[in-house]
């Protein structure tokens, strides 16, 4: 199994979104692989979710205050690139995981992250645009949708 970033490469993490990739398939059954998939995935699952209790037993108020001013940005920007829409919905989501953000549902965040690609934005608009006024797009997407 390998780890890979959705949105670059592991040790950036943009987004902190990743894929669980097989590396090997041949001479391996279906059942082989789904089963080291399921156990490799639930091994990182474990460790997030160790790694989110410490954060918030340890470091609470460093945690609020990543949240809150994800929150803020999201909130006010007017001009929001694609790769900081992506570091403040990670804030965010962890913010709605931890329990910290329950104003706002991590459906809501997860239909942000898909409406603020690039190509979505492009659609929405009717065609291609140029990078600033998909930055504006975007920040008016998340000030409406957080607001």
């Amino acid at each position: 199994q390998r780890l890979e970033g959705a949105y670059g490469p592991v040790s950036e993490g943009p987004g902190d979104l990743y894929y669980l990739k097989n590396a090997a398939t041949l001479g391996v059954s279906e059942e082989e692989i789904v089963f080291h998939l399921r156990h490799a995935a639930a091994a990182i699952i474990g460790q997030e979710r160790l790694a989110r209790r410490t954060m918030l037993d340890e470091g609470r108020i460093s945690l609020e205050d990543r949240v809150g001013r994800a929150l803020g940005l999201a909130r006010g920007a007017r001009l929001l690139e694609f790769e900081e829409a992506l570091a403040i919905l990670s804030s965010l989501r962890l913010g709605a995981i931890s329990g910290l953000l329950e104003c706002i549902e991590l459906k809501t965040l997860n239909e942000m992250l898909l409406l603020s690609h690039p190509a979505h934005i492009q659609m929405k608009l009717g065609g291609e645009t140029d990078a600033l006024r998909q930055s504006i797009e975007r920040a008016a997407l998340f000030r409406s949708r957080l607001a």
